[in-house]
């Protein structure tokens, strides 16, 4: 059963699993995480986070403008009379009235949504259902949250600690690379200077004693960053030719391509020798099957659930984190 399908608490069910099985299934609705006498808002659609609402560390988008200088007091007011009157954003409507860029309001909104998401992925308690009938709020196309990066915060936080270790353990004596459809969303991470330092350890491979070894990166992010792109496909053990595939709704890696079959050019031939054989065909290069790629990421992550002791293997205790 999905962890989406039936209501839950997260501390037994981590954020980090209920965003990658959204991702996986494309899920469109809204999850509601009660906490702290309320009821913080996750909206997803096609599987991504869009927005979010938080009973507390509550940000006000006109605030914030306010305090970075942006607008003035005036103009504050205004927009709130406004917002009360036609039920419009506030942000579109600052910008209508010439207080405030467009430029400047996506980034405000950005902050504010990322700060949210870190009130609801910080939690490690509370009731949760998923709601897949709610309707998506229209706000939310703006507010430029990272489907990507937020899986990897939520795999960083410590309620995730166990399927981080279900992720890492089987790499525990081998080496790991990055798969070969990577490079097609590495932008939709967001790493960070040190993050991207941290990934070229995976050309071509690392072991997890490298990998983790003399970073700037703090080691708790560091196992995050790796756990995600196990659990997403981007990352594979050095070893066979295991394919990557669809990350992400709009986002469809290829697998690796087949090596072509061909023939060195043929000698000068001598009089009467026979005819060269031709070459054999060109083997094609196959493109991953959505339906294919989703499959596997759902193995991942079911097998990353039943070693953490989620589902049918309740109350197994997870195995030791690999040290770097």
């Amino acid at each position: 059963m999905s962890v989406l399908e039936a209501p839950g608490d997260l501390a037994r069910t981590p954020l980090a699993a209920i965003l990658l099985e959204a991702l996986n299934v494309r899920a469109t609705g809204l999850l509601e995480v009660s906490h702290d006498g309320g009821t913080s808002r996750l909206w997803l659609r096609d599987g991504r986070p869009v927005g979010a609402q938080v009973v507390t560390g509550f940000r006000p988008l006109g605030l914030l403008l306010l305090q970075a200088g942006l607008i003035d007091i005036d103009a504050l007011s205004r927009s709130l009379g406004l917002m009360a009157s036609t039920r419009r954003p506030q942000g579109e409507l600052l910008v209508e009235m010439g207080a405030v860029s467009r430029a400047d309001v996506d980034r405000m909104l950005a902050e504010q949504q990322a700060g949210y998401f870190a009130v609801i992925a910080a939690l490690d308690a509370g009731a949760f259902r998923f709601d897949a009938a709610a309707p998506v709020p229209e706000w939310t196309r703006g507010s430029r949250l990272s489907p990507l990066r937020t899986i990897v915060d939520a795999l960083e936080r410590p309620q995730a600690g166990a399927l981080v270790v279900s992720a890492l353990q089987p790499l525990a004596h081998q080496a790991v690379r990055l798969a070969s459809g990577y490079a097609e969303v590495a932008g939709a991470f967001r790493w960070t200077a040190a993050e991207q330092a941290l990934l070229r350890r995976l050309s071509p491979s690392a072991t997890l004693e490298a990998f983790f070894g003399g970073t700037e990166v703090e080691p708790e992010r560091a196992r995050a960053v790796l756990a995600a792109l196990l659990l997403l496909g981007l990352a594979v053990p050095a070893t066979g030719r295991q394919p990557s595939g669809e990350t992400a709704a709009g986002l469809v890696l290829e697998l690796e391509s087949e090596p072509e079959a061909t023939a060195p050019p043929p000698p000068e031939a001598p009089a009467r020798a026979a005819p060269a054989a031709p070459p054999p065909p060109a083997a094609p290069a196959r493109r991953s099957d959505p339906a294919e790629a989703r499959e596997r990421r759902q193995r991942l992550l079911q097998q990353a659930m039943r070693n953490m002791g989620i589902g049918p293997f309740a109350g197994r205790p997870p195995a030791a984190a690999p040290r770097p």
